[in-house]
């Protein structure tokens, strides 16, 4: 396995300073693999206060680009439960860092020694976790999307060395009108 940066198979960030991968690549489809041992190391910290953990973002997309970090949502259902998951993250040794600025989520940085990863805390049915999979279910069941979005992802790709804030802002309006076409499709239909 070749873990040098900017390959497929980059599996963590500098580790000394904990900074995630700064590339877009091709889909690897050892991500699932590497969810699923994130997930194995996460249920027995949170098994009495999650609802589910899932796998979001662009490394859950089969086929689709993205950076090599994988984002995991444990879904609990309610504030009490995010608490209690929290502070049970924490004592398995990831570093709490509050809802970043976004309001129904809590982060915990990722542990080192673990795929790169991002997590979060989010309550079921928050914007933060709806956000997270109706985005996933889109780009999952629309390849033309899929493929949009991860030339977009590509094309901007060198701006995560640079500023990383601009990488979010150019991408924005995509996710956004990819979200908003797949709530309308999810809205029931009435004659």
């Amino acid at each position: 396995m070749d873990d040098s940066p900017g390959t497929a198979r980059t599996r963590r960030g500098d580790e000394a300073t904990h900074t995630p991968p700064a590339v877009v690549v091709d889909y690897d489809p050892h991500w699932r693999e590497d969810f699923d041992m994130l997930r194995s190391c996460l249920h027995p910290l949170v098994a009495d206060v999650a609802l589910s953990i899932e796998h979001v973002g662009s490394t859950a997309v089969p086929g689709l680009a993205a950076k090599p970090i994988i984002d995991v949502d444990v879904v609990v259902a309610d504030e009490h439960a995010s608490r209690a998951a929290v502070h049970a993250l924490a004592s398995g040794g990831w570093t709490p860092e509050g809802d970043l600025g976004i309001p129904g989520r809590q982060a915990l940085q990722a542990r080192p020694d673990l795929p790169y990863h991002h997590l979060y805390v989010v309550i079921d049915g928050s914007q933060p976790h709806l956000d997270h999979v109706l985005l996933r279910e889109h780009l999952r069941c629309h390849p033309a999307a899929a493929a949009e979005y991860g030339a977009l992802k590509k094309r901007i790709a060198p701006l995560l060395r640079t500023d990383r804030q601009a990488y979010l802002e150019a991408k924005s309006e995509l996710v956004q009108r990819l979200l908003a076409a797949e709530r309308a499709r999810q809205q029931p239909h009435h004659l």
